[in-house]
């Protein structure tokens, strides 16, 4: 099952000093120096030196990680032979690893890819709504006020934080990971669904449905905005069993309006989910589709719409986030590198659907909706990227667009 010592990881008081020290007696210049962990390529082995801590991390200085060919089998594999978890499996900037203790007490270190069919949204929970609230997590502690993310839940989800409370760690993260756009898409997709919640709640709308719920907070962030309103959180089983898990163990309180509902939406019907937990079909509904409508099928796409269309009443509103194709814009920012990133880190979440610029407002009329609000990488950048002085703090991969359509009767 072992192949070879894929990584060393050594724990140390004081990385920068140990950095020194290592390259000065390896003769080599460190692969990697980051706050977090400074690396060296030794042929094939990587010796990697992360600053000593608890909380969560492998036991003892030392821990081997031995390379596998199936991260999850491997798992599998040596807790059957009587092996205890220490650290799940986790996704590194697209590197999967974990840790056990074997019945003597040592650590041992795993990683390697991951099965694809078992990281699939249907087998496990979604690696990119994990993703996803890393980066909410991140975008919580910007430094700069005006475009600061207001989701501070986010990070209870995450199943390694790590570096996430020092900013030198933050700006390596972004600056060598997400310097493509993706992070400041992120801030403005979560304060454009934000806004759309918020006002809902504030106008008393009889229904809220969140389509993919995945780690969204807003539900226990806007608690004290919740008036009569029923709220529906769809996602499927593993995420969501995940998530409510992880509200308890932190003990955020779940509002009573709150309605928690398993689905695969593209094997299962809206309707059939909806009706059975109290949806009420003749009531203005609010139905926020936020990171979901890219991993669909056309086909589940306009079920969905079509069950929104005709399970609604006039005016109800559907909000959601959506993609261009890429042969449209593989030449403008950041749209390369988003591709190479979502490739090596969610393999197992493709890309499904994707929209040709222009034509959503033909592809919404068709289905029996209005577009009453539309934004592109560039008008969100403007709306939600702008700092105090007229300045862009941030540049939005083109590939993205944000949308809220009515329900025309």
């Amino acid at each position: 099952m072992f192949k070879q010592v894929k990584n060393i990881v050594y724990q140390v008081t004081d990385i920068k000093k140990a950095g020194e020290w290592y390259g000065a007696v390896l003769g080599v210049r460190p692969a990697m120096s980051a706050p977090f962990a400074v690396s060296f390529d030794l042929g094939g082995t990587s010796l990697v030196l992360v600053p000593k801590k608890g909380g969560g991390e492998p036991s003892g200085n030392i821990v081997a990680y031995w390379q596998v060919d199936d991260i999850d089998l491997a798992c599998e594999k040596l807790t059957g032979a009587g092996a205890a978890i220490i650290t799940e499996v986790t996704n590194v900037f697209g590197s999967y690893r974990a840790s056990v203790s074997d019945p003597f007490g040592n650590v041992i270190g795993i990683t390697g890819p991951a099965n694809a069919e078992k990281r699939s949204v249907e087998n496990s929970p979604s690696g990119t709504a994990m993703g996803v609230a890393y980066l909410r997590a991140l975008a919580a502690l910007d430094e700069r006020e005006e475009i600061r993310g207001k989701d501070n839940l986010a990070r209870i989800f995450l199943t390694d934080a790590k570096g996430i409370d020092d900013p030198a760690t933050r700006r390596f993260l972004l600056d060598k990971y997400m310097n493509h756009g993706i992070y400041e898409f992120l801030i403005a997709r979560t304060a454009f669904f934000d806004d759309e919640v918020r006002r809902a709640l504030a106008e008393n709308i009889p229904q809220i449905v969140f389509m993919g719920a995945g780690y969204d907070s807003r539900p226990y962030r806007f608690a004290n905005l919740i008036g009569d309103t029923k709220i529906f959180e769809l996602d499927s089983r593993h995420t969501q069993r995940r998530k409510k898990e992880v509200l308890e163990k932190n003990n955020v309180a779940v509002p009573p309006a709150v309605t928690y509902i398993e689905i695969d939406f593209n094997r299962e019907k809206l309707e059939d989910a909806l009706f059975a937990a109290g949806y009420d079909r003749s009531k203005k509904t609010l139905f926020v589709w936020e990171g979901v409508i890219y991993y669909l099928e056309p086909e589940s796409i306009d079920a969905t719409l079509g069950f929104v269309k005709s399970n609604s009443a006039a005016g109800s509103l559907l909000c959601f986030d959506y993609c261009l194709p890429t042969g449209e814009v593989i030449d403008e920012y950041g749209v390369r590198e988003t591709i190479k990133f979502k490739r090596a880190t969610h393999a197992s979440e493709p890309i499904r659907f994707a929209l040709g610029r222009g034509k959503i407002d033909g592809f919404l009329s068709e289905r029996g909706f209005g577009v009453r609000e539309h934004m592109t990488a560039e008008e969100m950048e403007r709306k939600y990227l702008t700092s105090k002085n007229g300045d862009l703090a941030g540049r939005i991969t083109a590939i993205y667009c944000l949308a809220c359509a009515e329900v025309r009767k």
